[in-house]
């Protein structure tokens, strides 16, 4: 590898800090890594985990690390839709004790604990690594949830749903630089407040706030099991645009 040729792999200091071990990430998108190259970075990385997401169906990488002699773990398939905001979005019928808006820091408790609850068990690429804690991944994606109201970015919003009783789901959206599309980072309802039409509500208002603003396409993703959550975005006129391979290397000790 030359100073030339793209990092693959990258530290993922927040999931090292939280599972206690040296963790890297890396996406391949288009072009394939050039053949050794991941070797090289692992070796130089010396992780004791690389989690690595490949266009679905693309195994010469993985082909690649298992003659190396690592036994790459398949932990899941992540699926990715798309909604054009230049087509018409139908307004559901309000509940009129629902408010969706934006999030403020003070919200920042309610929507870490949502996460929480919500995530505790949801099978998730974490899940199928027995290397990896499961008590810790609710605490993951607890930290992730907030992170958008804590680094107060122009590029990063959150939405919350507002009740009597207070919040009860929320979304995270990261807003491309030159204004034309949004990404639905992570969103979720309380479980004790869902099959109400609140995540319905909660994603309406977004694709219509943001068609208002100008935007051409919101984005959203999901395990590829998660079969409901994806009818209820075909209903609201997303499909199905691009699909992901999530693979765990696990590295049980040090191979120089």
């Amino acid at each position: 590898m030359t100073d030339a040729d793209p990092a693959w792999l990258a530290p993922a200091a927040a999931e090292s800090k939280r599972f206690n071990l040296r963790i890297v990430r890396g996406r391949v998108d288009g072009i394939l890594p050039a053949p050794g190259v991941l070797r090289r970075e692992i070796d130089a990385l010396q992780p004791d985990i690389v989690i690595l997401r490949l266009p679905a169906g693309v195994t010469t990488p993985i082909y690649e690390l298992i003659d190396d002699g690592f036994t790459p773990i398949h932990a899941d398939t992540l699926v990715y839709h798309v909604r054009q905001l230049d087509q018409p979005i139908g307004d559901l019928r309000k509940t009129p004790a629902l408010v969706v808006d934006l999030a403020n820091h003070a919200d920042r408790v309610r929507i870490a604990e949502i996460a929480k609850h919500a995530f505790s068990s949801y099978r998730s690429h974490y899940y199928a690594n027995p290397r990896l804690d499961p008590n810790m991944i609710g605490e993951g994606y607890a930290e992730w949830a907030v992170l958008f109201i804590d680094t107060q970015t122009t590029d990063h919003e959150t939405w919350v749903v507002r009740t009597n009783d207070g919040i009860v789901g929320f979304a995270t959206c990261a807003l491309s630089h030159d204004g034309t599309s949004v990404e639905v980072v992570l969103n979720a309802v309380d479980p004790a407040h869902t099959h109400r039409g609140i995540y319905g509500q909660l994603l309406n208002q977004i694709l219509l706030a943001y068609q208002a603003r100008g935007f051409a396409t919101v984005r959203i993703s999901t395990q590829v099991w998660n079969y409901i959550v994806q009818r209820a975005w075909a209903h609201s006129g997303f499909v199905i645009s691009q699909a992901y391979d999530t693979y765990h290397i696990n590295i049980p000790q040090w191979q120089g």
